[in-house]
């Protein structure tokens, strides 16, 4: 087996036989020199491209030069194809090794001479002579501008117009009979007109305008259903129906006066030995067999496998394996299933599955890793083996897609909402201003009038005590007098002070009489007042209430005012914390978990607490109709019992629940990015860094969740026969893209029957399990012409069942080969 790997392919350079129109740009160099240039460069396929003009010494020299160096050449040059006497475009030709060589240079002579302008379909019938194949490549030099929209395109659109490329290969095998004289001038001229259309269109577009063209074209390409503008359109119709021809090479277009240094290398999956058919499987494949990379090499890694041998019945049975994608195909009963068997006892040893086949004797297993380390049973290391079921189940549920994505998600804190509880608290306190109450100042004025003087009752003096003192007092002389009589001494000092106490008694007891009787005439008169005062009294009592309600009025009213002030200020100043992201990156995959906080928040408050209020035609949600609803010049509808009601809801609705989206990330920079906010991922969006897929369809969806089943840390995935009981149009949208995508960094083992995963999926290598009474494993590879004829044998029942089905479609896939339909 000749091993496959990543050749570097540059197919577009020009020697000095490009003179007549790159004269400045090319020099005369000898056939050694002008290879050696690009052999010290790591090319490993060329072809020089000189314009109309196919130089048989120059490519005999190269040939002769280059035959034991590792190194091939492909007869190549760039034509001129006209769509009118003026007006033309270039296309790449490029010819089957077993050319005779001889013959290109006086067809492409005649196709010139004399200053002929070709048309296309002039140039297709000089090289049918040839009888050999040939491929034609339109060069996308042309469509200026054209590249670089497709290389901003993210890639679920690249894939979307990676798909039209299928067939879009001229070949003198391949053309199609609706694609006659007629039809192939007028696929030129469409090309050519497309071409200049979206010259004009993409001449002035810069900066957003350029940014809004690529975004609604982008929208566009995933939904059939929307609406583009006229130059949108025109732009959006080339792309698809032109833009694949060129989109997936980039050679260097070297003139060899100058330094030989590309901006990309082209990568081409094939051997030395199939170098033309491997370049044509990849223009029939692009997706599949094309790397373009800055770097000189696409490394295979070295611990995949490369080989399994193990004797069956004392036969021994070598096997090769490829990186990318290896098919095991057969009948019912062939051993595809005995080969896993022997695979999985190569990575564990205590495996019973290959016990089940203990009738076939199974002895000696080894292999070998595809750098040549040799393995024994329960060396091979780094393989995971998917059963059906895992996939089966996400085709017939895809529900199960959305439980397993969810899963991913990083699950973040509930969101602190204490800045909104606080305006919800301070709003509880905003209402309208009590104004229903009377003046203050008249009612003092009636206190005042009312309450001047006070009114008083005045108790009687009480003499009795008094009296008693007096009587007392005249008992005790007059038995002093007596006494002092008696024995004869003068006791008339005695008698002087008995008269004046009892004419002190006389006049003090006159003179309470005296005050007595004042009393009782003031007494009299207050109870005449008092007796008017009582209906007064009454009316103070009330007085006095309404000032304490009026106080109470104002008081609360200064509350009101208070909050009022405090919530326009809040509000004024209001500013929420960044909220949180949480990210998660799985394989190509972005999830990401967040708050998205809208930035007017400020503005939704406010609109949440004017909703609660009335409002005329011309009013506006603002802090003034706050300010007219706390004057009392405006109502609460009658549907609201207070202006906080939708503001609690508001506060309390999804807004504030975390969001989970996850993204398919079409750069390889995004995962090592600091993104802290939502507006992070809102650029990455707008850059086409990254695409949204959380909306998607359900099928998007379930292509996301096959590709984390195939997101495995292990470098090898074998698969036994996933697509059982999966109908074709699933397998070929979501099952067979996802085999080409991860075929380049895995080594895929897929045992099938069915044509769409092995060819559809490109695979590199077929084995073929067959059992006649012993079974036998053969290698096939589709380069090889042969190989192909087995392989259309075993998937498709062979050339005559697959000519007559291709016949079938043949006007169907005329149309769509060659963009004749629609256009």
């Amino acid at each position: 087996m000749n091993k496959s790997k990543w050749l570097k392919y540059d197919l577009h350079m020009h020697s000095f036989a490009s003179k007549h129109k790159d004269n400045g740009r090319v020099k005369e160099m000898d056939a050694q020199s002008f290879a050696d240039i690009l052999i010290n460069a790591g090319v490993e396929v060329f072809s020089v491209t000189d314009h109309n003009v196919f130089d048989s010494d120059f490519y005999s020299k190269l040939k002769d030069y280059i035959k034991d160096k590792r190194i091939r050449l492909i007869y190549g040059i760039e034509l001129d194809v006209y769509v009118d006497s003026i007006n033309f475009f270039q296309m790449g030709a490029y010819f089957s090794p077993n050319v005779d060589m001889t013959k290109i240079s006086p067809i492409i002579v005649e196709l010139y001479k004399d200053g002929k302008k070709p048309l296309l379909s002039e140039i297709i019938a000089k090289l049918f002579h040839l009888k050999t194949k040939f491929i034609l490549i339109p060069e996308g030099n042309k469509a200026k501008g054209i590249v670089d929209v497709l290389k901003h395109l993210d890639d679920i659109s690249k894939d979307d117009i990676y798909k039209f490329a299928m067939y879009k290969i001229f070949s003198a095998y391949d053309v199609r009979p609706s694609f006659n004289e007629i039809s192939q001038n007028e696929w030129a001229a469409n090309f050519y007109t497309h071409s200049v259309r979206a010259d004009e269109i993409l001449r002035d577009k810069i900066g957003q305008d350029r940014k809004t063209l690529l975004d609604n074209i982008r929208k566009r390409i995933h939904d059939e259903n929307y609406i583009l503008e006229n130059d949108e359109k025109a732009l959006y119709e080339y792309i698809v129906n032109y833009g694949s021809y060129f989109s997936y090479f980039t050679f260097s277009d070297w003139h060899n006066s100058e330094p030989y240094s590309p901006v990309l290398n082209n990568f081409i999956f094939g051997s030395y030995d199939t170098y033309f058919d491997s370049f044509e499987m990849a223009v029939l494949d692009p997706k599949s067999r094309i790397i373009r990379t800055t770097d000189n090499e696409v490394v295979i890694p070295g611990n995949i496998l490369g080989s399994v041998q193990f004797s069956m019945k004392g036969v021994q049975h070598p096997i090769q394996f490829s990186p990318g994608l290896n098919v095991i195909v057969g009948k019912r009963g062939s051993g595809k299933s005995l080969l896993l068997s022997v695979i999985e006892r190569l990575s564990n040893r205590e495996s019973l599955d290959i016990k089940e086949y203990k009738a076939f004797d199974i002895k000696n297993i080894s292999g070998n890793y595809y750098d040549g380390i040799p393995l024994s049973e329960g060396q091979l290391s780094s393989i995971a083996i998917i059963k059906q079921d895992k996939i089966k189940e996400v085709y017939e549920n895809p529900d199960k897609a959305l439980q397993t994505i969810s899963s991913k998600f990083p699950i973040l804190a509930p969101y602190d909402k204490s800045k909104l509880e606080l305006v919800l608290s301070i709003a509880l306190g905003v209402k309208p201003y009590d104004k229903n109450y009377k003046s203050i100042t008249s009612i003092v004025k009636q206190i005042r009038r009312l309450d001047f003087f006070t009114f008083t009752i005045h108790n009687k003096l009480n003499f009795t005590t008094i009296d008693g003192y007096f009587t007392n007092a005249e008992t005790m002389l007059n038995k002093i007098k007596t006494d002092i009589s008696s024995t004869g001494i003068n006791s008339e000092r005695i008698s002087v002070q008995l008269s004046v106490l009892k004419n002190n008694h006389a006049y003090f007891k006159k003179l309470y009489d005296l005050y007595n009787s004042i009393f009782d005439k003031h007494n009299t008169r207050i109870g005449v007042v008092n007796k008017g005062k009582t209906e007064l009294q009454r009316v103070m009592t009330d007085l006095r209430r309404e000032i304490n309600q009026i106080l109470t009025s104002l008081k609360n009213n200064f509350s009101i005012l208070l909050e009022f002030n405090k919530l326009k200020h809040l509000l004024n100043n209001f500013a929420l914390d960044a909220p949180q992201i949480g990210k998660a990156i799985v394989n190509k995959y972005m999830f990401v978990t967040t708050y998205k906080i809208p930035d007017n928040i400020t503005d939704l408050l406010v609109e949440e607490l004017t909703n609660s209020i009335s409002k005329l035609k011309n009013d506006t949600n603002s802090m003034t109709l706050l300010e007219k609803y706390v004057n009392g010049e405006k109502n609460l509808k009658s549907t609201v019992s207070n202006m906080t009601d939708g503001l609690k809801k508001f506060i309390n609705s999804d807004i504030f629940l975390p969001k989970k989206e996850f993204y398919q990330m079409n750069s390889k920079s995004v995962p090592n990015l600091e993104i802290n906010n939502y507006n992070d991922i809102l650029k990455l969006l707008d850059e086409g860094s990254i695409t949204n897929l959380s909306n998607a369809s359900l099928g998007m969806q379930s292509v996301a969740y096959l590709d984390l089943i195939f997101d495995l840390s292990e470098s090898i995935l074998m698969f036994d026969q996933p697509e059982d009981n999966i109908d074709n149009d699933y397998i070929s949208n979501y099952l067979v893209p996802l085999i080409k995508s991860k075929k380049r960094d895995k080594q895929l083992i897929f045992v099938t029957h069915n044509p769409s995963v092995a060819v559809y999926g490109d695979a590199f290598n077929y084995i073929y399990a067959e059992n006649d009474g012993n079974i036998t494993y053969t290698n096939y590879f589709i380069e090889n012409i042969d190989d192909k004829l087995n392989i259309m044998k075993i998937l498709d029942g062979g050339k005559p069942s697959f000519s007559n089905r291709n016949k079938k479609y043949g006007n169907i896939l005329g149309e769509e080969e060659y963009g004749n339909n629609n256009i």
